[in-house]
């Protein structure tokens, strides 16, 4: 059993019996799931990647180096971020590349490969204006 989250905490809340106050603990935020060192996306395709993690996942600020499923991310919410992300490049990005690639980093890495291999990703120019829409902010 590993936690998915930690927060630390100066004192923990206790019940007046001496138990732990479950109820006063405070919810994990941004700071408990993502990754320590921010790194933001710096080209198009890594923006639009973030954009949609963002999206999928409700979570502002992910950074590129920021694991998609160890911010809470699972098999259905990946099949809704390669839908989402295919739909916004015009590229078939296979479901299986998720697990592979599941940083934006490494999934923008993987999106740049395939559009080098004669694979063009159609509508980029579309995409780019969709990252730097009211959405991804």
């Amino acid at each position: 059993m590993i936690p998915q989250h930690v927060v630390e905490l100066e004192t923990i809340p206790l019940l007046p019996n001496g138990k732990i106050d479950r109820k006063s603990l405070p919810a994990p935020g941004p700071s408990a799931v993502l990754s320590g060192a921010f790194a933001a996306p710096e080209t198009d395709v890594e923006k639009i990647v973030a954009g949609e993690m963002e999206r999928v996942l409700a979570l502002p600020g992910i950074g590129l180096h920021d694991n998609f499923f160890s911010l809470g991310g699972h098999s259905l919410l990946a099949a809704q971020l390669a839908a989402s992300l295919g739909r916004a490049l015009g590229l078939q990005i296979p479901f299986a590349v998720l697990f592979d690639a599941p940083t934006v980093k490494t999934l923008a890495q993987w999106i740049q490969a395939h559009s080098a291999q004669g694979n063009p990703v159609v509508g980029l120019s579309r995409a780019a204006r969709i990252a730097r829409g009211p959405r991804c902010r």
